[in-house]
């Protein structure tokens, strides 16, 4: 946001890219899922876990919201999961996580939570990544919220689906494993971003 607390055009841009590549990926995923495409249902086997596709793809599509995140702030990322969530279901007509799972709200929730823990790295770098701390900023933070909205999502079933303690850690480890890759592409991807601002600035 801006100095009064405005929210800014770049935010803005920010937000509708966010949301159109973050939607549009979840169109494709819970396409996938409708059909019984084995780009979503084929089992890949990660660390002695079996994951399908589809949820792997998922975690590593969470690149985008971090981005913005890390970006624009918690707010923006924010507006992109829940947008790009909501119109990704709604155009596809299909919800991986209720119809093909039977998962609850605890997974939008859990990624909404995501990008408002990783959105806490703009105050500490103002969205400057140019240092090696700024980058461990915003992995540190990218990579706890996975942590913390994938707790969430998999342990608040525990109570909202009756499901066990131990069923609860499966889903997590399931669920968090892929995800973890999206926070070391962000070092990559704001890495790249501040080398070509610094070129643009010469």
């Amino acid at each position: 946001m801006g100095p009064a607390g405005r929210i800014e055009r770049g935010q803005l841009v920010a937000m509708a890219l966010g949301i159109l590549l973050y939607g549009g990926v979840n169109v494709a995923i819970d396409s996938w899922y409708k059909v019984s495409s084995p780009l979503a249902t084929t089992s890949l086997s990660v660390l002695s876990q079996s994951i399908d596709s589809g949820i792997a793809l998922a975690g590593i599509a969470l690149i985008i919201p971090l981005v913005v995140a890390a970006t624009w702030g918690p707010l923006a990322a924010f507006v992109t999961i829940l947008a790009g969530q909501y119109f990704g279901d709604l155009i596809a007509g299909y919800s991986a996580n209720s119809d093909y799972y039977g998962g609850s709200w605890s997974w939008p929730v859990g990624r909404i939570l995501i990008g408002l823990v990783a959105g806490l790295a703009v105050m500490l770098t103002r969205g400057h990544y140019t240092t090696a701390r700024s980058l461990s900023i915003a992995f540190a933070l990218g990579a706890g919220g996975i942590v913390v909205g994938t707790a969430f999502t998999a342990y608040a079933d525990i109570w909202v689906l009756g499901r066990t303690a131990a069923d609860a850690w499966t889903s997590f480890t399931i669920l968090v494993l892929p995800a973890l890759l999206a926070p070391l592409l962000l070092v990559l991807v704001l890495f790249a971003r501040s080398r070509v601002l610094l070129r643009r600035r010469v």
